[in-house]
């Protein structure tokens, strides 16, 4: 990308600065995110993929995911119900924020 097209966009950062900014993001990602996740998963397949699997058919494992799954979908029927009351309520007022 040339500084021409970057500036019409508004970025005023120089290249070397966005793509710095660009990699502390991904470093951080990865250490606080991608690394912890593959601990959890390596710990998780130590005995294989067999016990892993097998390791879902416990009453607590299937109480859990029961869970999450109803957790999700309240949640999303609230966010659902009060997005259409915000979106109602915008268009009273002419589509003004």
């Amino acid at each position: 990308m040339n500084g021409g097209a970057a500036r019409r966009r508004g970025m005023t950062e120089k290249a070397w600065v966005r793509w710095g900014l660009t990699g502390i993001a991904v470093l951080y990602l990865g250490v606080f995110l991608f690394v912890p996740l593959a601990a959890v998963f390596a710990q998780a397949l130590e005995k294989g993929v067999g016990v892993y699997l097998e390791s879902f058919r416990e009453a607590d494992a299937l109480s859990a995911i029961r869970l999450t799954l109803v957790t999700l979908a309240v949640k999303s029927l609230a966010e659902w119900k009060f997005r259409a009351e915000l979106a109602g309520r915008k268009m009273e007022q002419g589509g003004r924020s």
